[in-house]
């Protein structure tokens, strides 16, 4: 599954990477990141997996700070740390695929609908708009997710009309 990633797209550039996609398989934007990957360490299984190790390491932290904005800071930590020690997370760090930028464009995700809610701002909401292109680029499936946190927001907004955000949206 990799292998055919790194020789179906990586290998053939940025523009191959980001505009063909014969399936599921193809993380698209992954394959962009393991691009970069290839051409900064090689085309190697490292410079293939780096993305996924870059985007391992970060969740951790964007975890943290995702789950601070609504809890103590231990929790948070603790919510960190529960992320860099869980086994799926320790799988995906290592897998030429794009999981690992998932969870960490989720944990992103909920840390801005988050700040979102605590205070209101378009520039917010640009970041939101960003980061769920992202996920849905990154992996086609993960417009679920993002669906999801669409319709949360939409139902929160909804209830509350009193927000001044939610009126000029």
């Amino acid at each position: 599954d990799e292998w055919y990633i790194a020789t179906a797209y990586v290998q053939h550039g940025p523009l191959v990477s980001a505009t063909r996609s014969t399936g599921f398989t193809n993380h698209i934007l992954y394959t962009l990141f393991a691009w970069v990957g290839t051409k900064a360490c090689g085309f190697n299984e490292f410079g293939l997996r780096l993305p996924a190790i870059f985007f391992g390491a970060l969740s951790a932290p964007v975890a943290y700070w995702a789950v601070r904005w609504v809890l103590h800071r231990w929790v948070a930590l603790a919510a960190g740390l529960i992320l860099a020690l869980s086994a799926f997370s320790i799988h995906y760090s290592q897998e030429a695929r794009g999981y690992s930028a998932t969870l960490c464009g989720v944990a992103a995700l909920l840390g801005l609908y988050w700040e979102l809610y605590e205070r209101p701002s378009r520039k917010i909401f640009k970041w939101i708009v960003v980061v769920s292109a992202g996920l849905i680029y990154l992996r086609l499936f993960n417009v679920l997710i993002v669906t999801g946190f669409l319709a949360a927001g939409l139902i929160d907004g909804l209830l509350r009309r009193d927000r001044p955000f939610v009126r000029r949206i």
